[in-house]
């Protein structure tokens, strides 16, 4: 779980999940499998972030939010 701490008006994350690779098809699923282990996807409401740049159009990015590996 994702916490957000305050310390004034600054806000940390801790407890975060950072997924890197090279090879876009690898981090999506790694992070599809990281969340289908540890959240209830069909009552958890995700907000993705991104740049909109290639393999990570809003199609793919759905497809990880319902736990579903790319292909």
């Amino acid at each position: 779980m994702i916490i957000v701490t305050y310390f004034g008006k600054r806000h940390i994350l801790t407890n975060r999940y950072i997924v890197t690779n090279v090879n876009r098809r690898q981090a999506i699923n790694e992070m599809s499998a990281y969340l289908r282990k540890y959240y209830d996807l069909s009552q958890t409401l995700m907000i993705i972030s991104n740049d909109n740049g290639s393999g990570y159009e809003p199609r793919v990015l759905s497809r990880t939010h319902q736990g579903q590996p790319d292909q």
